[in-house]
């Protein structure tokens, strides 16, 4: 009789191990599903964060070169309004001694 309840036990102990094995593997596999998920999502948000970032610094970029573009401008404005004034004032003080120098060469003369 005691090797029947040896063997006995050794079967129900056999059937507890595959029972505890195939629970654990459950909840292995279970787990693993899980991080694979959360490890999916974590990629896509932070890649949709890079892509916001990416486009804010792309908007930043624009604003700053049309700033830029702006401000050249502005100041190609500005020299050449002062080159234009500049050009005008010594063409009328050009002028002014032309005809100052003509005229008093014709008394002279």
């Amino acid at each position: 009789m005691k090797i029947e309840t040896v063997v006995k036990e050794l079967v129900s102990s056999e059937k507890d191990s595959k029972g505890i094995i195939q629970n654990t593997k459950e909840k292995s596999e279970k787990m693993i599903k899980e991080a694979e998920k959360k490890g999916k999502e974590l990629l896509e948000a932070k890649t949709n964060e890079a892509n916001v970032t990416a486009r804010r610094i792309l908007e930043d970029s624009k604003e700053k070169m049309r700033t830029y573009d702006e401000k050249m401008l502005d100041d190609a404005r500005k020299k050449f309004k002062n080159i234009r004034e500049t050009y005008l004032n010594m063409k009328n003080e050009i002028m002014e001694n032309f005809i100052s120098d003509f005229l008093k060469g014709k008394k002279n003369g």
